[in-house]
């Protein structure tokens, strides 16, 4: 694994409430099956994989309930039967969740995925900033758009960008960058690789909205470089909003990584993207859900438990040997703790969506000296905390191999 540091643009938390009375904080909000209901005014359609495509200017106005009319860009709750659901209007199509409204308030202890309860307002994220260092430009809370994958020239908002990266994709509110040298096809497909762990239905809507105002909030970036623009950048990032106010978590090397282009089912070969990638996504994950994917030992969240099991045993440093019947053994010496749990949380999703199955590529069997639990059905009886984990909870974690290809349903 890269944990190459990785950056992304404060962008404010969305939340959703049922009631105006305050509740206490519930720590799973899992998105509850077809989480949002997408109310279309017009049909929308993108075939996103190569080309940009450019939105209309024209923004059309969405209806209400009740039959109020909204501008397209408002946030808030609906209006009469449907007042419990947090919604917002993006040119014409209203996004609600989609929760049944009750008549009584639900207990903060009630499980997720088995009851509908409304959710308190998280408090709003911040940029991770001291005393000294300098805000990055805050992103106001709005509907998303559906990413175009048009390649900006400069970012559109942090110039400490610009002095490295000449190539900018929006996904989302997060930005793939790059630099002049990377080929283009490798950074749209990253992109789309992006925006199909985004939105793995591929509906033109967040999978969890919550999951990317965390990324949006903390400014993390996919960078697509070598490692000498990485040098350069993190050198010359000191004293800047760059500093600070981006976050790096995973990177993707474009002369070093297994690319392919179009899908590993097609290819035949491993992506890297589907784990660097989801290494960036995962921060959202681990700080949206603490008590399922907490990734502090102190926490005990079910990952950690999960790992543990996993691992046969609670390691902070590496054994010299894993217990017998352990299934995970990651033996490198540079990754603590923390980094295990990361990787850990890689391998159990890609075997849950089938992208290590023998009949796609060698990745398992390459693998098989620190992780062999290839596909879903062997992660329900080899590993049956994290496939409960995944699965059981009503959280609208991936379950589509990502393949470069993103289009809008």
């Amino acid at each position: 694994m890269k944990l190459t540091v990785v950056l992304a643009a404060l962008f404010g938390t969305f939340a959703l409430a049922c009631s105006s009375a305050a509740l206490a904080p519930v720590e799973p909000t899992p998105n509850i099956e077809a989480t949002v209901e997408v109310r279309v005014a017009q049909e929308l359609g993108v075939d996103a994989t190569v080309e940009a495509k450019i939105p209309s200017t024209t923004q059309a106005a969405c209806t209400l309930t009740d039959g109020e009319m909204v501008q397209s860009g408002w946030t808030g709750n609906d209006t009469g039967d449907n007042s419990c659901n947090s919604c917002f209007c993006a040119n014409g199509g209203l996004g609600c969740t989609k929760m049944a409204c009750p008549v009584h308030q639900v207990g903060s202890d009630s499980k997720p995925g088995l009851t509908r309860q409304p959710t308190p307002k998280p408090k709003p994220t911040t940029t991770r900033v001291g005393p000294t260092r300098t805000l990055a430009p805050a992103p106001t809370p709005t509907a998303v758009p559906i990413p175009t994958f048009e390649i900006l020239s400069k970012h559109p908002t942090l110039d400490c960008l610009n002095t490295q990266f000449q190539m900018f994709i929006d996904v989302f509110g997060l930005y793939v960058v790059a630099p002049s040298s990377a080929p283009e096809e490798y950074v749209i497909h990253s992109a789309n690789v992006l925006a199909e762990y985004i939105d793995n239905d591929q509906d033109g809507l967040p999978d969890d909205r919550a999951v990317l105002d965390h990324l949006l909030g903390e400014n993390f970036l996919t960078p697509v470089w070598v490692m000498s623009t990485s040098e350069q950048f993190n050198q010359h990032r000191r004293g800047t909003v760059c500093e600070d106010g981006v976050s790096l978590a995973a990177s993707m090397y474009y002369d070093e990584d297994e690319w392919a282009i179009g899908g590993i089912e097609s290819a035949g070969t491993w992506d890297t993207n589907l784990e660097e990638i989801w290494h960036i996504v995962s921060n959202g994950w681990y700080s949206t859900y603490p008590k399922f994917f907490g990734d502090e030992p102190s926490e005990s969240s079910k990952l950690v438990n999960a790992m543990d099991a996993a691992r046969g045993g609670r390691f902070f440093a590496i054994p010299d040997r894993y217990p017998e019947g352990a299934w995970y053994a990651y033996y490198d010496d540079t990754c603590d703790y923390g980094c295990q749990l990361h990787e850990y949380f890689y391998w159990i999703t890609m075997a849950n969506i089938d992208a290590l199955d023998p009949v796609l590529t060698s990745k398992c069997a390459d693998s098989a000296h620190e992780w062999n639990v290839c596909n879903q059905s062997e992660l329900e009886k080899v590993d049956a905390l994290a496939f409960d984990l995944l699965n059981n909870h009503g959280f609208n974690l991936p379950t589509n191999i990502p393949n470069g290809r993103y289009r809008v349903n």
